[in-house]
């Protein structure tokens, strides 16, 4: 099935290893935009909130598919390089 997420600056997609879930999201040189999606039963997908990150460079889901981790690391950033983990 083909879905229309709307039009914004994304960059990145990574799906959640054991749901429905998927982010995506505009990193590197983009704002740091973020937005969650639920995969419905019906195909449908729906939003499940936004965030917005600056200066991060990648995201990954947790094995458990309930946490992310985003970080912002060099050669983007010399200075306040960091990671967090974004749960829900």
């Amino acid at each position: 099935p083909e879905h229309e997420l709307g039009s914004g600056p994304w960059n990145t997609v990574a799906w959640s290893p054991l749901s429905s879930f998927f982010a995506i999201g505009g990193f590197g040189n983009l704002p740091g935009d973020m937005e969650f999606f639920d995969r419905k039963a019906d195909g449908k997908c729906k939003s499940m909130g936004k965030a917005k990150h600056h200066c991060v460079v990648s995201m990954e889901w947790s094995p458990c598919g309930r946490k992310m981790l985003i970080a912002t690391t060099q050669p983007r950033l010399r200075v306040d390089n960091n990671f967090k983990v974004l749960n829900y």
